[in-house]
């Protein structure tokens, strides 16, 4: 397989975000199901689309990254779809003062898209859209 569930669990941590602590026993093993289930689905899409599957020793780094951006992404929309108040983002700084140094995060709407599951959503939709276009470049060339 090109990437391995720890692979795909420190791309997601460089993303933002964070998993339950082993100590949860039915969040980790929740999380854990969902990073398999993201693998699996990943390799399923790039066997069809690809019509093969590199070993890990012959993939190039950007079918590597395309792989665990897919696998990311469905690991996020599946967060999204089943426990969205899991989903570890930032929140977005929207005011700023100076004078005493404060600042303000706000949660926002989901019209103004600035909320957490808003955003969550635009990365997953991002990391697809990278990925399958890396894919579409590397079917392209062999």
């Amino acid at each position: 397989m090109i990437a391995d569930l720890d692979e795909l669990r420190r791309r997601l941590m460089a993303l933002g975000y964070l998993f339950a602590e082993e100590d949860n026993e039915a969040a980790f093993g929740l999380e854990q199901a969902a990073l398999e289930l993201a693998l699996s689905r990943a390799v399923a899409f790039v066997e069809q689309f690809c019509n093969r599957l590199p070993q890990a020793e012959e993939a190039e780094l950007p079918l590597v990254s395309a792989f665990l951006d897919l696998a990311a992404a469905y690991f996020l929309q599946s967060r999204l779809a089943l426990a969205p108040e899991s989903l570890a983002v930032m929140p977005s700084l929207t005011s700023l003062r100076l004078g005493d140094a404060a600042w303000g995060f706000g949660g926002g709407s989901q019209r103004s898209g600035v909320d957490e599951k808003s955003r969550a959503e635009g990365l997953a939709a991002d990391l697809l859209h990278s990925a399958r276009a890396a894919l579409c470049a590397w079917r392209s060339v062999y």
